[in-house]
């Protein structure tokens, strides 16, 4: 059974590896809709099939796992959480950017930070299955994720440029200066 989780762990983070990059390239040219909400589908019917066929043992091969694929699939929909940063900051001007990111970001750790207790709770609700209890955590969180990416408007074209923002020109010098001194 180590041979499995392994073998499935390594598939799992170079197939997610390459689909981050690939998601990067599609998110350059189709908006950041698009890569928030085609790997949230994987996202979603991973749950789903989770929920489903989640109970299956292992039977002696892994692609016949229903939960090798399904395990696969949650990792292409991970990706959709990788547009998230990009997305927000293009939504603010400059100067609130990164006060922007850090609060969205800093807000969500500290909500994901009771999963700890809300997944055991769902799962003793639900028959004592963890699978089932973070199904019930996580379903509701992908779906809330895929309505936010529906709402939110679509940045990719956008000029992004500081909007409003003012630079002032001497500071800027003095900051460029200094960076090449070293000071």
């Amino acid at each position: 059974m180590q041979d499995v989780v392994r073998t499935t762990a390594v598939l799992l983070s170079v197939v997610s590896g390459i689909c981050y990059l690939a998601n990067g390239f599609f998110n350059d040219r189709a908006g950041r809709r698009f890569g928030a909400l085609v790997p949230a589908l994987f996202w979603v019917g991973s749950l789903v099939g989770m929920a489903v066929w989640g109970s299956q043992l292992y039977a002696g091969s892994k692609t016949e796992w229903p939960m090798f694929w399904l395990y696969i699939g949650f990792g292409i929909g991970n990706v959709a959480l990788g547009v998230t940063g990009v997305w927000i900051s293009e939504l603010y001007p400059v100067n609130l950017r990164a006060t922007a990111v850090s609060t969205f970001y800093m807000g969500g750790r500290g909500l994901g930070s009771i999963a700890p207790v809300i997944v055991p709770l769902a799962a003793g609700h639900l028959g004592g299955s963890l699978l089932n209890g973070m199904v019930a955590v996580a379903l509701p969180a992908a779906t809330i994720f895929i309505l936010s990416s529906l709402l939110l408007p679509e940045t990719l074209g956008r000029d992004l440029s500081a909007r409003g923002f003012k630079v002032d020109t001497e500071t800027e010098g003095n900051m460029k200066a200094a960076l090449v001194s070293g000071v």
